[in-house]
């Protein structure tokens, strides 16, 4: 309620549906008029927020609510609210729109509800979902006693009786403005009945003057008819002269035109053998083209012949990583190896990228080279439209010949132009079978290029293989070193320790340098030849070419150390079986 010290905003007045829920009341749902507003006081600068709830129906249902900035911090704090005093009323505003929203609904989401509860009155604001009834808000309120609900019907006594004041203000206005509408209504129908006695004087006076000068026209019509009917006759005498020289040029003109025509029907003849020639030519072109098109086909199959070779290829790498796996899982003592072994699969897999890389730029070649083909296809279909739009026309030339003499001299025109396209079309014609000519040569260099590919794919293939049994080999020994060494003394005489020096004159690796997987660099593998001392060791090179290097200070292949046992004499047979063994490995 306004307070005369205070500045008051009204924010909000609407109808809402309310359940009301009273001792001395039976349970209902009413429609509650809800009223916010804000009052500033002057001294303070403090807001209250005011909130009554009345029932039109009802002169002293009145419920009110007094919320200050104060207040509403304990409101916030007993309630869990996120908002402060500023956003609340906006908020408070937006649920109860929600509430007057589902007024209509059966079964509606947001209740508002006012309850009484140890001598209280709440209201309460809920949603429901089909878990349970949640509470979004709870306000105290405080039953208006008698005075303040005298204030509230004197407020509303005031506000009927402004209401009534103005209403009456508009109606005499409007009772004024009623009756200066009918004089202004009398006024128009008097000038009105005037208007009309002095339209239908003017209309006959109209009439009289209308009928003597239509008497005076009609005379001035007859004279001027004879002598134009004279004049006609003479006039038409001059046009039959005009008419027998005209027609006498037009027979002169005819027979110039009939030869004319027997000379374009010859012309005709001659192109339509030239069509003829054409249109072979053309026949011969399409066969070139289809069988570019089986080429190219062909050429696809190759294509993807090759992907599946490199599929297969890529499956054998990744055994061969597996195997390599399993051999660094049994070797981990060599951590320097391992390391340089890495190094070396990671060239491996870049050199294999960029022959990918090779591969898709080959494939994308092929495909802008097929583009280019249908290119050419379009071009040798839109040759023979032409052809045949040409043909049509010559034959509506043909049936244009023997039409009038005005239709003659367009088909002159019409024939000139088809002369000029026929040449275009002779000139796309040569420029196509130049184009073919042009795919088919780049056709011929692809199948080069893919024919080298291809060999590369081969060889890369059997250094693939040749990497595949000298891992096996290098498997046999590390298995017969790991035997050698659990068996002790007591099977040999010797102890087997591989010590392996890269060709490149580095000591740091033991097991020798691994060859690159596709066949790239120089790099070579070095094998122990014998666990007999002074044997030759045998250099593998991917190149095909093998070199022997003996053991000494100057030897940079793989030379096996041997040592003596101190408690055991040397065994004849085992360095027999071991020297067989390894002849067999050479010989393999």
């Amino acid at each position: 309620m306004a307070v005369p010290s205070e500045t008051t905003q009204a924010l909000y007045e609407s109808v809402v549906p309310v359940r009301v829920r009273l001792p001395e009341r039976e349970e209902k749902q009413t429609d509650t008029t809800v009223r916010i507003h804000v009052s500033l006081r002057d001294p303070t600068r403090l807001r209250t927020l005011h909130l009554q709830l009345t029932d039109e129906r009802d002169p002293f249902f009145l419920f009110l609510l007094d919320v200050g900035e104060e207040d509403f911090q304990g409101l916030k704090a007993e309630q869990c609210l996120l908002v402060d005093f500023a956003a609340f009323p906006a908020k408070l505003i937006e649920l109860l729109g929600r509430c007057v929203e589902e007024r209509e609904e059966s079964s509606p989401k947001f209740v508002a509800s006012l309850s009484w509860r140890n001598g209280d009155s709440f209201l309460q604001i809920t949603e429901t979902n089909p878990f349970r009834q949640l509470c979004h808000l709870s306000l105290c309120f405080r039953a208006g006693n008698d005075a303040a609900v005298k204030r509230y019907l004197a407020d509303r006594v005031k506000v009927l009786k402004a209401s009534n004041g103005s209403l009456r203000e508009d109606l005499h206005a409007t009772r004024e403005a009623l009756f200066e509408s009918r004089g202004t209504l009398e006024r128009l129908r008097d000038d009105s009945s005037r208007f009309r006695e002095e339209s239908a004087q003017m209309l006959g006076d109209l009439r009289a003057e209308h009928a003597s000068q239509l008497a005076i026209q009609k005379e001035t019509a007859a004279r001027e008819l004879v002598e134009s009917r004279q004049q006609a006759e003479q006039e038409r005498r001059e046009l039959e002269g005009k008419h027998h020289q005209i027609v006498r040029k037009l027979e002169r003109r005819t027979t110039e035109l009939n030869e004319e025509g027997k000379r374009l029907h010859s012309e005709n003849v001659h192109l339509a053998s030239s069509e003829q020639d054409l249109t072979e030519k053309l026949r011969i072109a399409g066969s070139k083209v289809d069988e570019d098109v089986v080429e190219l086909s062909r050429l696809r199959q190759v294509n993807k012949s090759l992907d599946g070779t490199k599929f297969e290829q890529e499956k054998e790498i990744h055994q061969l990583r597996i195997r390599l796996a399993a051999l660094e899982q049994q070797v981990l003592d060599r951590d320097q190896s391992l390391e340089r072994m890495s190094q070396l699969v990671h060239a491996g897999e870049e050199q294999r990228a960029g022959v990918e890389e090779s591969l898709r730029l080959y494939k994308a070649s092929n495909e802008k080279l097929e583009d280019r083909v249908r290119m050419s296809v379009a071009e040798i279909n839109r040759g023979n439209d032409i052809i045949q739009r040409l043909q049509m026309e010559i034959r509506n030339s043909r049936s244009k010949i023997k039409a009038k003499t005005a239709v003659l001299s367009r088909q002159e025109q019409v024939l000139e132009r088809r002369r000029e396209e026929f040449e275009e079309l002779q000139q796309q014609l040569a420029a196509a079978r130049q184009e073919a000519f042009e795919r088919k040569t780049d056709v011929e260099k692809l199948q080069g290029r893919l024919s080298e590919t291809t060999a590369k794919l081969e060889e890369a293939q059997q250094l693939l293989q040749s990497n595949e049994k000298m891992i096996n080999f290098l498997n046999s020994q590390l298995t017969e070193a790991q035997l050698r060494a659990a068996v002790g003394t007591s099977s040999s005489a010797y102890t087997f320790r591989p010590t392996v020096a890269p060709l490149g004159g580095s000591s740091s690796s033991p097991v020798g340098t691994r060859i690159h997987p596709l066949g790239g660099g120089t790099s070579s593998y070095a094998r122990p030849s014998s666990l007999v001392p002074g044997r030759p060791a045998v250099v593998y090179n991917p190149s095909g070419a093998s070199h022997v290097d003996f053991d000494g200070p100057s030897s940079t292949a793989v030379a096996p150390h041997v040592e003596r046992s101190p408690d055991q004499a040397p065994d004849r047979r085992d360095r027999d079986h071991d020297r067989d063994h390894d002849r067999d490995h050479d010989r393999d």
